[in-house]
Formats: C-alpha cells, sequence, structure tokens
C-alpha cells in the first residue's frame, strides 16, 4: 500500500474481523473461511485455511476501502470437499473487490463454472461447497451479502441476531415460486433432515426453472441466486444477494452448519461476540454439546461510536 493508500485508510473507520475454524470429530476440516482486511502492519492481508492450516498473504494491491469476509462448507459425504472450497476460496482472494451485488452474482456464477469444469464428475457425489460472502464498503459503511447453500449469516444489531440468509433447500425455492403455502413452508423449516439444494461447483436439484416455467426435479449444472428484484415484495427478506447498512456497534457473523445442524447453539448478544476470542468459545460450545460436524465462524464489525 502506497502514501496515498495509508492516508484514505487512516481516514476510514476501523473494522474488526475474526476467525475460527474447528475440525471437530471429522477425519478433517472441509470448511473454509476467507477474510481480506487491513492487517495489524497497516498492509492488507488474506487469511484462508491452505491444507487445513492458518495461510495469510500480503495483498499490496487491495484497496483499503474495501473488506470481504466469508465462509464456505464442502459437501460432506462427497468426494473431495475441502479440495474445492480450497479452491473457491483461492479464486476469491485473487478477485478484485466488487463494488455491487452484481458484480458479486456474476463472480459467482463464473467461479461456480470454473470449479464445476474442475471437479464436476456427473456424479451425485460430485463435489461442492456452501458460500456466504459479504462485500463490506468501508466508506459507505454497508455490505453486499450473497449466499449458495446452507451456510448462514446474521447481522447483530439492538441486542438481537437478525438473519441474512435461507438455507437453499427444496422447500426455500418451493415456497419462493409459490408451489407450498406458508403454513407447509413453516413446518418443512422445522424438519432436520432437509436436503441442501445446490451448491458451488456442484449443481442444483430441483431449483431451476425453464423458459416456461417449469421446475425440473432432476439435477441441473446452473445455479440459482434471487436478487430482491427477482422476488415478490412479500418474499424479498429471502433473496440471496442484499445490500444492507452496516452502521458503528452492528457485527455481521458468518458461520458453517457445524454451529446449529446437529445441536442448538444460540449465538450469544452482539456485543458479547465482539470480544477478542468469543467467537471461539461459541464454536468450541458448539462442538462441546456434541456437534461432530466442522465448525466456522467469522465476525466482522466497526468499531462502536467513542463515548461522548
Amino acid at each position: 500500500m502506497g502514501v496515498i493508500g495509508r492516508c484514505i485508510s487512516a481516514l476510514l473507520p476501523d473494522f474488526k474481523t475474526e476467525a475460527v475454524s474447528l475440525t471437530g470429530l471429522r477425519s478433517e476440516n472441509q470448511d473454509n473461511y476467507l477474510i481480506i482486511a487491513q492487517g495489524s502492519d497497516g498492509q492488507p492481508k488474506a487469511r484462508w485455511l491452505r491444507d487445513g492450516s492458518v495461510a495469510e498473504e500480503t495483498r499490496a494491491s487491495w484497496p483499503a476501502r474495501w473488506i470481504r469476509l466469508a465462509v464456505l462448507d464442502g459437501m460432506g459425504g462427497h468426494t473431495h470437499g475441502r479440495e474445492i472450497a480450497e479452491s473457491a476460496v483461492d479464486a476469491l482472494r485473487r478477485l478484485p473487490p466488487c463494488r455491487s451485488a452484481f458484480k458479486q452474482r456474476r463472480a459467482v456464477v463464473d467461479l461456480h463454472r470454473n470449479l464445476l469444469r474442475q471437479f464436476g464428475t456427473g456424479q451425485a457425489n460430485s463435489p461442492g461447497t456452501t458460500l456466504v460472502w459479504a462485500e463490506i464498503d468501508r466508506l459507505r459503511r454497508c455490505c453486499h451479502v450473497l449466499n449458495l447453500g446452507d451456510s448462514r449469516a446474521w447481522l447483530g444489531m439492538d441486542d438481537r441476531w437478525h438473519p441474512l440468509t435461507y438455507d437453499h433447500t427444496l422447500a426455500e425455492f418451493g415456497y419462493r415460486d409459490g408451489r407450498i403455502d406458508t403454513s407447509a413452508y413453516a413446518a418443512e423449516s422445522k424438519r432436520s433432515d432437509q436436503r441442501l439444494a445446490q451448491a458451488l461447483g456442484h449443481g442444483a436439484w430441483g431449483v431451476i426453472l425453464d423458459a416456461e416455467g417449469h421446475e425440473s426435479f432432476g439435477f441441473a449444472p446452473e445455479i440459482r441466486l434471487d436478487a430482491t428484484r427477482d422476488l415478490s415484495r412479500s418474499l424479498q427478506g429471502h433473496a440471496d444477494l442484499r445490500t444492507i447498512d452496516l452502521p458503528r456497534g452492528a457485527a455481521l457473523i458468518l458461520a458453517t452448519d457445524g454451529l446449529w445442524s446437529e445441536t442448538r447453539c444460540d449465538l450469544p448478544p452482539p456485543t458479547d461476540l465482539m470480544v477478542p476470542g468469543a467467537i471461539g468459545e461459541v464454536a468450541r460450545t458448539a462442538i462441546d454439546a456434541g456437534g461432530t460436524d466442522n465448525t466456522t465462524l467469522v465476525i466482522g464489525y466497526f468499531d462502536p461510536e467513542p463515548a461522548s
């Protein structure tokens, strides 16, 4: 980062980040994460997992205005889950900032196609990975959020966690497309055996409509990402791409399903997690409570307003 970049960075609000990824009882960690943010030396740094261990590199050309956070979960029971999640992270850490949700979607579609060419087998256990990705603008204090799969994101404000994503299940897309009503959707959402309907680098099952609006319940290599404009007004809260304000004192959490899939692990109040090491305690609590899956959390937040 040059002199001008350092001056710009000094004028932008400080943004804190932290990540934890635990293997748990699995034989390997198929989760991954990515943080691109200013390091303690003032230089932009990328941090992620390589072969299950934390890796870091300086990204000298990365603009100080932007922060990138992402979590990924290689599909359990499929081949090369760790490898495809790591390959996705490798592509994301080389990608320049996406300054709009539209550019974010286009980048993910391109990434999906590249991963499909690299890893796709055409079989049911072909590799795939989830992705929740937040592109944070320090200048405007806003965030573009994209979801693909069943990892999740929450915004912590006013002592509450507000969900930003909805798992990509057949029930979710059935509800969006009007094939099931609100009561059926609520009942299906409570089931613990819901099948993941699509994944990055894998494709989709039963969520792609043809030109006439008919759904095929077979496998398709495409993926579906709904923006707010693609959905009716009553369903826009279910969009897979959105831009939100991220004010001082609000926290953003991204997590893989090890946090909730096998045991209930409620998130503490947002202010309790804006303390170094707190998300590590949450991950360990999920595993100690009986969770057997890999568990990964990333948190990011602007420093609260100084007391007057």
